[in-house]
Parts: structure tokens; C-alpha cells; sequence
């Protein structure tokens, strides 16, 4: 909707000439029309040289829209066209603000946060700087083809109609009212913008206070009650509105150790270091006896939360501040939630919330977590460009790939163990089960809301982001009927470990490094046994029809308490499974209260 609102300020507010304009030639009602007559007579009719003093404008005042009542603001610069609009309307949850710039625009979602975008790229972006430096004032209309198309009739008025085509833009008409010489409407392929109650203002400048956007209750009008004239470039006002809830080094970034480039330590209110994961498919959550423990005040008003297995009720709590080596967060809301076997140790995830801040760089291959100042970070890298698809409604980022040649929309999601799956939706829709050859069906994992339903293993020939290619990725199909918002799939660990990551949310895109592990073919677990780690102890959840398991005589249900002595590890990946065919693997197994040794020869099941 606001770049809806935002398209309208520019086109209801444009009016103002550019300082130094050369005056075009008025004529006389008894000549010929010509566009360059009619835009003349509305200069002159809306203040004449008294536009030549103006360098930027600020307008505010009431928003209308759906029924209810808020407020806009809006800012544009005449030499550059450079514009700023905010809008508030409490009722609706709505309270973003959007900024178009030659160089750059900046968007500032419900949440606060910022997202950077290269300026004047798109075609409705070249007709809105255009509208707002008022380049039809400048020699030749500013570059534009100007028309005059037939004249119109609306409510017994007639009005002049001009048709403007700027290269690169989309284009757009202006009607003139031929008496008045006031731009009533502004038209373009998606909207009309009706403009009226011209007001004389300071100066003797003459503009519309009232704007409405199409004719539907459901469209924005808004009413301006102050105008601001300013006669020279205020910069401070076309700023983003960067968070300004952090401090760090004046590097402006920060590299901390992370085990397996994910789990770092991280001190909250001054306590600790904790074990903290990064997760980008997730947002600051913290366990419940570890909030306890922490100190921290839960509060006691209850909130829905999406999670995998389920939607859960939990709670929130506020964090005085967070530290990452030399970064300092504050004031941050974590979600305190029952986490399964939840033994009281440090059980902490932060993700959404920082990587709308910072720039994040994820090195697997070298165990190291890095964060950058997100404002003045540019990235010199030789990686692979991969635009970021963000969601203003909720967190997380998306990418758009290829599996077997099938586009989708997927999920980016390091706190995904389990790997790549594929949202059963999209596996119905194209078949997969049948396509892939999909013969094994077992336990697909558990979320924060519980165990999710069964999944089909298969292998895809290939999954293909950018212009990179990985060939035969393992890959879950889900059975659990979708979302109304799901997308093809989750893009988890085992693609991601192949690639040192950098998510630079803010601008809207990720770096794509190949790594050590970018050749390593993915193995399935060899002994055909699909893991719960839980408790310091591998459950077994699932054994393979026809797999070394199966041979070996492991039953689901049983729990391995050790392999070749030692203590399994808590990856449902665990690498010892994943060791040379015709390794041998010594299990100890507890089953129903007895333990029991089991001999399993690995070898490739998928």
C-alpha cells in the first residue's frame, strides 16, 4: 500500500517548479493550445516566479484509509526529485515509510527496519523523480515526449490532458482544468490520483490539500494540514532511519568463533558467555528455564508463534542488552518457549532481528561468524550474487532456485539440520514422489510446536542456485498438508555448509563463496537409520527397509548410547554414518531397559 500512498504524494505534491526554471511562455485563450502553453499557465497560475525560491517541501496531515483515520508525512526535494513519505495508521498495524532517491531509496517496514535498494531503476520510480524535480518545467519537458490529447469533460468542467512518456518510465497523463489551470488528475496504468481544494499558502503559492488515490473506500485520501517551504535542502530529512540500538568497533565488524559456523558465545544482560545458535530462518528466542535462570521478566501475556510441528503459545521477555565480542545490542524482546528437553543448559537462538541490522558473514570452513555495521557495509568479495526475497509481514529470507530444472521460491535457513526438503504442496504439484523414485518414508524431524509428520528420502539430480549447480542433493518431500503462505521448500545445512555465507538482508541480497566442502558429494546415513539426537543419546527413529540397520536387527525405538565407544554426537547428521562403505560400527543400544551391542556394516542406501 505505501508505495501506492507514496506514487500519489509525488504525483498530488509535484506542483513546485524547479529553483531557476526557465519560465515557460504562457498564450493567450484565443491561440492554439500547445502542451508547453498549458503547462506555462499552470506555473503561473500556482505562484509563477515565486517557485523559483523553493528548494524543498514538507507536507503532513491525515491519512484516510479503509475506514480509518491516521497520519502521512512527506518530503520532496525539487532539484533531484528526491521524496520521503511516512504514513501511520494505528488501527490498520500500519507504520512504514519509503524513500525514492537518484542513488538510493530506503524503505522502513512495520518493524523498524530498513532495507536499502539501488534508486531510479524502475519505471515507476523514473516517472516519480521525474514528477517530483517537476521536470516538465525544464528545457525540452526534461527529456519526456509530451502529448495533447483530446480534451475531456468531466463534472461540466473541460480539462486539457497531456500525456507524458519519460524514457525508461512507465508514463502518465496530467489533466488541466482549463479555467483554473489546476492539476486535477494524475494518471498512470494502476491508478488515478484526483487532486482538488487548492489553497493559497505562503508566498502565494497555491496547492492541494486534499488527495485521494482511485474512487474505492478501500483507497488512501489524504488531507494535508500544514505545508513547510523550505529554501534550501534540509539532508537530514531524506535520511534512513537506521537503527541506532547497537555499538561496535570502529571497524564495523566484528568475528567471533562459532562452532561449525553457527554456535557462538553470546553474554546476555552481562552474564556469561552462552552458547547461542544463528539462525536465519529464526528470530531471538530464548528457553524457559534459561530465562529463569538469566533472571529475566517473562511476560505474562500470551503470543502465537509459527513453528515447525505446529503453532505454540509463548511468552516474551525483554533484554536490557546482548554482546557479541565488541557488539553491544540493546533493548531486545526474546521468545521464551518450553523447549523440548529443556534441561536448563543455555538453550538461546538470536537471528531475524540481527541480520536486519548487520550484515552476517557465515564461514563453515573456518568456524567463524562475522558481523558488519549494516548501513556502511559493501561487500568486495568474488562470491555469487543471489537476491534475497524479504517479507515485511515476518521473518526470514527467501531465494529463488531450480530443483530438476522446476523454479521455486525457497526458504534460507541455517538452523535447518535436517538439510533441504521440499513443502508438500510443490511435491504434489509436480509429482515428485513418483519423479524422484521415492522409495523411503520415515521420521522427518521435530520443531518447536513438535514432531513433523513422515517425509519421503529421495535424491534431485540437481538444485541450482545463481549459476551454481549441486548435483544429487539428498532431499526430504513433505507429506504435512501446507500453510496458505508456503513455499517450495527449506534450503537447510546441507546445501548451506558448502558456501561461506554472506546475508546482507538490508540491501536485499546474499554472497555465495564456494568452500572445501562444495565438491563433497552429500551421503545419506549409510546404516539407513533416521535420527532424533535427544538427552546425549542418538534415538533411532526410523530403520530402512532393507538397510544395514535392518540387517544389524535395529528396531525403531531403540536408543544408541555410544558408537565405537563414544558418545554420539547431537547432529541427526552424525557423521560416523556417513564414514566408507564397509566401515563397521559398533552400537550400543538400550532397548527396553536392557543395553545390547550391534554390529553395523555401512553402505550406500540412497
Amino acid at each position: 500500500m505505501l508505495r501506492f500512498l507514496r506514487a500519489a504524494q509525488a504525483l498530488a505534491l509535484g506542483l513546485i517548479a524547479l529553483g531557476g526554471a526557465q519560465p515557460l511562455p504562457a498564450q493567450s485563450q484565443s491561440e492554439p493550445q500547445t502542451a508547453a502553453g498549458i503547462l506555462a499557465q499552470v506555473r503561473e497560475a500556482t505562484g509563477g516566479e515565486a517557485w523559483d525560491h523553493v528548494a524543498e517541501l514538507h507536507a503532513e496531515g491525515t491519512m484516510l484509509l479503509g475506514g480509518k483515520s491516521g497520519t502521512f508525512q512527506y518530503t520532496q526535494v525539487l532539484l533531484t526529485g528526491a521524496n520521503v513519505d511516512r504514513a501511520q495508521v494505528p488501527a490498520l498495524d500500519l507504520k512504514e515509510s519509503h524513500a525514492t532517491e537518484p542513488a538510493e531509496d530506503w524503505e522502513q517496514d512495520n518493524f523498524g527496519y530498513v532495507e536499502l535498494k539501488p534508486g531510479g531503476k524502475n519505471p515507476g520510480e523514473i516517472d516519480d523523480l521525474y514528477i517530483s524535480s517537476n521536470g516538465w518545467w525544464r528545457p525540452n519537458f526534461g527529456g519526456a515526449s509530451v502529448s495533447l490529447l483530446p480534451q475531456a469533460t468531466p463534472n461540466g468542467s473541460t480539462d486539457d490532458v497531456l500525456q507524458f512518456q519519460v524514457p525508461g518510465g512507465n508514463g502518465f497523463t496530467l489533466s488541466i482544468n482549463r479555467h483554473t489551470h489546476y492539476i486535477e488528475r494524475i494518471a498512470n496504468s494502476g491508478s488515478t490520483t484526483y487532486l482538488s481544494d487548492y489553497r493559497r499558502v505562503e508566498g502565494g503559492l497555491v496547492l492541494p490539500f486534499r488527495k485521494q488515490i482511485g474512487t474505492t473506500a478501500s483507497t488512501p485520501v489524504l488531507l494535508t494540514t500544514k505545508l513547510t517551504l523550505l529554501p534550501q535542502v534540509d539532508e537530514a530529512d531524506l535520511q534512513p532511519p537506521f537503527s541506532t540500538d547497537y555499538t561496535m568497533s570502529s571497524s564495523g565488524q566484528v568475528t567471533v568463533p562459532a562452532e561449525d559456523g553457527l554456535i557462538f558465545k553470546m553474554k546476555v544482560n552481562g552474564q556469561g558467555p552462552f552458547p547461542t545458535v544463528f539462525d536465519t530462518g529464526g528470530v531471538n528466542i530464548v528457553s524457559t528455564t534459561f530465562a529463569k535462570r538469566l533472571g529475566l521478566k517473562v511476560e505474562e501475556a500470551p503470543v502465537q508463534f509459527g513453528a515447525i510441528g505446529g503453532a505454540i503459545t509463548v511468552h516474551t521477555a525483554h533484554v536490557g542488552s546482548v554482546t557479541i565480542g565488541d557488539l553491544v545490542v540493546r533493548d531486545q524482546t526474546f521468545y521464551v518457549l518450553d523447549i523440548p528437553s529443556d534441561s536448563g543448559d543455555p538453550v538461546m537462538i538470536v537471528g531475524w532481528e540481527l541480520m536486519r541490522r548487520f550484515a552476517v558473514r557465515v564461514d563453515f570452513e573456518h568456524n567463524q561468524l562475522t558481523f558488519f555495521d549494516g548501513p556502511p557495509f559493501h561487500y568486495t568479495g568474488g562470491g555469487a550474487t543471489v537476491p534475497l526475497i524479504m517479507h515485511k509481514d515476518g521473518n526470514g529470507a527467501e531465494i529463488r532456485a531450480e530443483v530438476d530444472g522446476i523454479p521455486g521460491v525457497f526458504t534460507l535457513d541455517t538452523g535447518n539440520q535436517i538439510g533441504l526438503f521440499l513443502n508438500s504442496s510443490f511435491v504434489q504439484e509436480h509429482h515428485l514422489v513418483a519423479a524422484l523414485g521415492a522409495r523411503y518414508r520415515g521420521y522427518n524431524g521435530r520443531g518447536f510446536g513438535g514432531p513433523s509428520p513422515e517425509a519421503w528420502f529421495a535424491r534431485l539430480h540437481t538444485l541450482r542456485i545463481s549459476d551454481l549447480e549441486i548435483a544429487n542433493p539428498v532431499v526430504r518431500l513433505q507429506t504435512q498438508p501446507d500453510g496458505p503462505y508456503a513455499n517450495a521448500g527449506n534450503i537447510g545445512q546441507s546445501i548451506l555448509h558448502r558456501f561461506t555465507l554472506t546475508f546482507d538482508c538490508m540491501r536485499g541480497v546474499m554472497y555465495l563463496e564456494k568452500n572445501a566442502n562444495w565438491s563433497k558429494p552429500e551421503v545419506f546415513n549409510r546404516a539407513g537409520l533416521i535420527l532424533d539426537p535427544a538427552d546425549g543419546v542418538d534415538n533411532v527413529m526410523t530403520v530402512l527397509a532393507g538397510s544395514p540397520g535392518e540387517a544389524s536387527g535395529l528396531k525403531a525405538g531403540d536408543s544408541i548410547t555410544a558408537i565405537n565407544g563414544q558418545a554420539p554426537s547431537d547432529d541427526p547428521n552424525d557423521p560416523l554414518f556417513s564414514q566408507p562403505i564397509g566401515t563397521v560400527l559398533h552400537l550400543a543400544v538400550r532397548r527396553d531397559g536392557a543395553l545390547h551391542v550391534y554390529d553395523v556394516t555401512l553402505k550406500d542406501v540412497l
